[in-house]
């Protein structure tokens, strides 16, 4: 039997070949990969005395940026996530939002968020915000009152 130098070649490389094992694995000493949570809330924001349930400390500065006085948490939820996977978090008053954290570096995290009331698609957006920085979503009224969607991603 006569082997040529390009059969010899692809022998070598397909004993060679890394398994899918091997493959699949990270190599040792690689970071896993970065953990971090998805802060969000239903508020309901209206006019009136100032005030900003302690509950909302974390979205307090991007709260006082609308223009409301009152702010009040409906519901929260904190899920701890890695980039890329997706999360539904059910929120009060037919409120549910699908989440994916698409990248994170130094500065912040960039998100794709759509949030859906009462299985209607409310909005579909991709946020870029600063470590702890909430993005807030008005998802419609009740009553007198706005209801709002402070988004944040921390480490």
């Amino acid at each position: 039997m006569r082997f040529t130098a390009t059969s010899l070649a692809l022998c070598a490389l397909l004993f060679n070949w890394p398994t899918l094992d091997a493959m699949a694995a990270p190599p040792p000493g690689a970071p896993a990969a970065a953990t971090v949570h998805i802060e969000i809330a239903l508020v309901r924001a209206g006019h009136g005395d100032r005030s900003v349930d302690p509950a909302l400390s974390a979205f307090a500065a991007d709260l006082r940026a609308l223009p409301y006085e009152r702010f009040v948490r409906v519901d929260s939820k904190s899920v701890a996530t890695t980039p890329g996977a997706r999360q539904e978090i059910t929120l009060g008053s037919g409120l549910r939002a699908v989440v994916t954290v698409d990248a994170i570096d130094d500065s912040g995290a960039a998100t794709t968020l759509s949030l859906y009331r009462n299985d209607r698609e409310v909005t579909h957006t991709t946020v870029k915000r600063p470590w702890g920085r909430a993005q807030v979503i008005s998802v419609g009224k009740e009553g007198e009152d706005m209801l709002v969607v402070p988004i944040a991603i921390t480490r």
